[in-house]
């Protein structure tokens, strides 16, 4: 009788959403009373109508109560959410003002606010240690370009110096072989020759030819301004002339 009974109620009220455990539950309790038969199983299970919609209604009020209160909970915990994001962030604001004044205030300790101060930190520092690589790195090539620079500049003055001096030496040497082929003594190289340093070749010559034609001049026998023959005797103008043609 509890299955039929059951099937009945089933049949009868499921439009009610009521449950297989409840209707099952119900009709358990009206077989127990052994006043069900299949003469009156219909109107027992009609009978039943007023209960049931009753417990249905009191049901759907739970629900929506549940529904309800669930609803209020979601909008005062979002509520709730956005106020605490609206202090993070207004919090975060002032921090940020005070510190560009100068200023302190209590640090922000929302979660998601510490996680974006984190990040920004992280990347301040990696983007200063990026700085400093880079400044040490250019330190070091402007170095090494410095001191390459001055190892060239010490090598370009020793070298100019050396040429200068070879040039120098090329120069004395030229003039040395010169005025020994124009015929000037030994003596009279020895004492040097007044010659202007950027002088060609050809007022070195013009110069040594001039000093040699003086010297081969003033010696030639029997001249007046040379040495007398033997037996001669050397007038004070001689000497004189003779001297002053020696002079550099």
């Amino acid at each position: 009788m509890k299955a039929k009974i059951f099937a009945k109620l089933k049949q009868e009220y499921s439009s009610l959403g009521l449950g297989d455990e409840y209707l099952m539950s119900k009709a358990d309790s009206l077989a127990a009373t052994g006043l069900v038969t299949d003469d009156n199983i219909d109107a027992v299970v009609a009978c039943q109508r007023k209960e049931l919609e009753g417990l249905q209604k009191a049901n759907d009020k739970r629900v929506t109560d549940a529904l309800e209160k669930e609803r209020k909970k979601h909008e005062e915990e979002t509520r709730k959410k956005e106020q605490e994001a609206e202090e993070a962030r207004r919090k975060a604001e002032e921090e940020a003002a005070a510190k560009k004044k100068g200023e302190h205030t209590d640090p922000v300790t929302n979660p998601d606010v510490e996680a974006l101060r984190k990040q920004v930190e992280e990347l301040t520092a990696a983007g200063k240690k990026r700085d400093e690589e880079y400044a040490a790195n250019l330190k070091t090539l402007t170095d090494s370009r410095d001191s390459l620079g001055k190892q060239v500049k010490d090598l370009v003055d020793k070298n100019a110096a050396a040429e200068a001096a070879a040039a120098k030496a090329a120069r004395n040497a030229m003039i040395m072989a010169k005025a020994k082929e124009l015929g000037v003594p030994q003596w009279r190289i020895d004492e040097g020759f007044t010659i202007a340093e950027d002088a060609s070749e050809e007022v070195i010559t013009e110069t040594l030819t001039k000093v040699a034609n003086n010297i081969n001049t003033n010696i030639l026998p029997g001249s007046r301004g040379g040495f007398p023959l033997a037996g001669n005797e050397p007038t004070k103008e001689d000497l004189a002339s003779i001297a002053a043609s020696l002079v550099k």
